[in-house]
């Protein structure tokens, strides 16, 4: 699949003194996690009035390769920046950066490009960034507590995000141990996310590891509970 993106001179809004992509940002849309990666290239011109040189780009992710020409190029000629996207182990909503460095001899510049994409990986956004199920409705981000290791007699805190994945409304209860205390609340609207802080009193507690839970009703029905753990020193 190749995305192919050029400039003229003379068009487009100048965003650089020396460099200017008229195509700044690009949008692949959706992109399958088991596609092939996806080439876009990126035309931009000299609009300096002295030979310009790329001396370098710069990202973030992995996730993109890139190739270009050191060679300066003379006033109002092109420059070509070929980048490559490849969406495996990827999901949901990317913006891969690209930063372009460039000078004309006297100083640098820096372009900033974008590669935007959604990569669908056969599951849904709440199974993406809620991957853990307490029950058919609701999900959460994390598998439980892990609290770090602490001094007993500290009060540690720990925050998770639950997610009701239905149509409908959830009423939530909870009950634990005297040591826990937390601000969930009692209902969650469709679709939407609640976090909640657990807080931990260590106070009297011996050396070594520790578990405990929360254990969670979901409309009046007991679920699986949140498992917390943690360490005393």
């Amino acid at each position: 699949m190749l995305a192919f993106l050029c400039s003229a001179p003379g068009a487009g809004a100048e965003t650089a003194r020396i460099l200017r992509f008229d195509k700044n940002v690009v949008d692949l849309g959706t992109v399958k996690e088991d596609a092939s990666p996806v080439t876009v290239i990126f035309e931009g011109v000299n609009i300096s009035d002295k030979p310009v040189q790329i001396l370098d780009v710069m990202v973030r992710c992995r996730c993109v390769n890139f190739e270009f020409e050191r060679k300066a190029v003379a006033p109002g000629q092109k420059v070509r920046i070929k980048a490559t996207f490849n969406p495996k182990n990827l999901f949901a909503a990317r913006k891969e950066y690209l930063t372009v460095v460039a000078t004309n001899g006297d100083y640098k510049k820096f372009s900033t490009l974008q590669i935007k994409a959604y990569v669908d990986n056969g599951k849904t956004e709440a199974e993406v960034y809620y991957p853990h199920t307490l029950s058919e409705k609701l999900r959460m981000d994390l598998p439980g507590a892990g609290f770090k290791m602490r001094n007993a007699g500290e009060k540690p805190s720990f925050t998770i995000t639950l997610f009701n994945d239905s149509d409908k409304a959830v009423k939530l209860g909870w009950k634990s141990s005297r040591r826990v205390s937390c601000d969930m609340g009692t209902r969650i609207d469709p679709h939407s996310k609640m976090e909640v802080t657990i807080i931990y009193d260590t106070s009297g507690m011996k050396a070594g590891e520790w578990e405990d839970a929360i254990h969670i009703w979901q409309d009046g029905k007991q679920i699986k509970d949140i498992k917390l753990k943690g360490a005393i020193k």
